[in-house]
């Protein structure tokens, strides 16, 4: 098993099951999951569902403000984060009046909805 610092939002993440142990994440190999990268660009008014699976947000331009289990986050352009496995889907909107285009790595394809 292979150990990363707890904040490590390594694309290599997404097919491993994670365990949070004394500030460090351990992966266990993958058992034949399939990701596929999804890309979208968001425009006023649009926002993101992203399943309660584990998965990779990329931010490629623009800024987002992310929900994920009722807690706010704000990515930039070049940021990317582990959306971990949730209670409910994580929501990606636009912050600002830009657009933001966005990679998410998943099993599922994200929701777009306006």
């Amino acid at each position: 098993m292979r150990q990363y610092p707890a904040n490590s939002n390594s694309a290599e993440t997404m097919a491993a099951r994670l365990t949070h142990s004394a500030g460090t994440v351990t992966l266990e190999p993958p058992h034949q999951t399939q990701f596929s990268t999804h890309s979208f660009t968001l425009e006023k008014g649009q926002w993101l569902e992203i399943s309660r699976e584990p998965s990779v947000l990329r931010v490629i331009s623009g800024n987002a403000w992310v929900i994920v289990e009722k807690r706010d986050l704000v990515l930039s352009s070049g940021q990317e984060k582990l959306l971990p496995v949730g209670k409910y889907p994580a929501v990606v909107l636009i912050l600002g009046d830009r657009p933001v285009s966005l990679e998410i790595q998943s099993k599922t394809p994200p929701r777009l909805a306006s």
